[in-house]
């Protein structure tokens, strides 16, 4: 297990987290100053009972993860997630809209987040056991799927961008998987979430969803988070396109996060 940050402050009353199945990233902020703290947990790829574990040793290491926070935001990191029109939508039908792209136990509890701006619905399985941990501490917590943040924080650069191009293309890249929004005509024609091992797995599923959509690389913006310029994705894109825009945060952090930043 590998950390980053440390630190002992704890004038800090908002606490968010992603979590995933390969590590944990943790985002502090005092929201009277508006200062933030970010420190990250990766450890080897566990399963939900592995993953709690880790997490209770973290809690062991971080006090301040313990404290009652004002405001705590869990964020789900998996592929366990399926989007629904909201016209078409019902709750009580939630998992079977999941039973079409993942496979459910029935003990899974299903839950899901509201796009407005996209008027589709977003059903999820959430870490549950993890969900559990952290009301042990707070009465109240804030738990959504990272593909509603990635999404949302997508629509919020679009609404600043002038003179869209056809295509419109948003990649945040984790080290185990990435994500990929594209829009086409003002409307999401294309949302994913994909695993990969290797630079040409990555490359091999990117050019895939490229070409289902007869994408034209001239008619394109590209848009990648989590990353920076001298990542090695980045220079093989770079063989397919110079149009490539890197989204950074705002906040200076040792950690490079589009969902936390």
């Amino acid at each position: 297990m590998t950390t980053k940050n440390n630190f002992t402050e704890n004038n800090f009353k908002e606490l968010s987290i992603l979590v995933s199945l390969y590590g944990l990233s943790f985002m502090l902020k005092n929201n009277e100053t508006q200062e933030r703290k970010f420190f990250e947990y990766t450890f080897s790829p566990q399963n939900p009972i592995g993953l709690e574990k880790e997490l209770l040793k973290i809690f062991e290491e971080r006090s301040i993860l313990k404290n009652s926070f004002a405001k705590l935001n869990l964020i789900h990191h998996n592929r366990l997630n399926t989007l629904v029109p909201k016209a078409v939508f019902d709750k009580k039908m939630i998992k079977e809209y999941l039973k079409f792209n993942i496979k459910l136990l029935p003990t899974d509890f299903a839950d899901f987040d509201e796009l407005t701006n996209l008027k589709s619905i977003n059903a999820f399985v959430p870490f549950v056991n993890i969900n559990n941990i952290f009301l042990d501490y707070n009465k109240q917590i804030n738990f959504h799927h990272s593909a509603s943040i990635f999404l949302k924080k997508v629509q919020k650069i679009r609404k600043h961008k002038t003179n869209l191009k056809l295509f419109d293309v948003y990649i945040n890249v984790f080290k185990h998987d990435f994500q990929l929004a594209i829009f086409k005509n003002e409307k999401l024609a294309l949302y994913n979430h994909f695993s990969y091992e290797s630079i040409d797995e990555f490359l091999y599923f990117l050019f895939f969803a490229f070409e289902s959509l007869e994408l034209d690389e001239a008619k394109t913006s590209f848009n990648v988070s989590g990353i920076d310029q001298q990542n090695e994705i980045i220079k093989n894109l770079n063989d397919f396109t110079s149009n490539i825009h890197i989204i950074t945060s705002g906040y200076q952090s040792q950690i490079n996060n589009f969902i936390l930043s």
